[in-house]
């Protein structure tokens, strides 16, 4: 899979390596988070409690920081939950498919610091976009799109480089997608 941060944010990228690895996994679980109305979309279609379980995963995450620890939640848990493709329409399922590896990848990162993790779970959530973006417009400006996703994760970038308050209001903050 080639990566979209690769394409569009080599700026943002250098910027992101020189972060503290707690404020990388910051901004990781705010840009994850703006997936949450996936979630609610797909729990509405299918009455599962999959917003429930991404919640959970979030504030695990922001636990882990404030505590200054480990996650605690088994990473295998997280892709366990993630649903089959053959059960769902094809949308709506990959949207979630899409939310819960970009979350699976930001806690793999988490636990090895691996910097390719993070990249791999931002670009999730650029493929979600991508995904939402083509369900609205079949011909949309992919250039445009993901410039403007570059600069939102530049913003949250800003945002955490000097946080000191509560990192839950931080996340909640963050505007999210959706799939209307």
């Amino acid at each position: 899979m080639s990566s979209i941060l690769n394409e569009y944010g080599k700026d943002f990228l250098e910027r992101l390596i020189a972060l503290p690895q707690d404020k990388k996994f910051t901004l990781g679980l705010i840009y994850v988070n703006r997936q949450s109305e996936l979630f609610i979309f797909f729990d509405n279609i299918y009455s599962t409690n999959l917003h429930d379980v991404f919640c959970r995963y979030i504030r695990n995450g922001v636990d882990a920081i404030v505590a200054k620890g480990s996650v605690s939640i088994d990473i295998n848990e997280i892709y366990a939950a993630i649903p089959d493709a053959d059960d769902y329409s094809e949308i709506e399922c990959t949207y979630v498919q899409n939310a819960l590896l970009s979350i699976y990848y930001l806690f793999d990162y988490y636990i090895t610091k691996e910097n390719d993790l993070l990249q791999q779970s931002l670009d999730m959530v650029l493929e979600n976009v991508d995904v939402l973006s083509y369900s609205v417009n079949k011909s949309y400006d992919e250039h445009n799109v993901f410039s403007h996703e570059v600069k939102i994760l530049n913003n949250i970038i800003s945002k955490v480089e000097f946080f000191s308050g509560n990192i839950s209001d931080l996340i909640e903050s963050e505007e999210k997608l959706s799939p209307l």
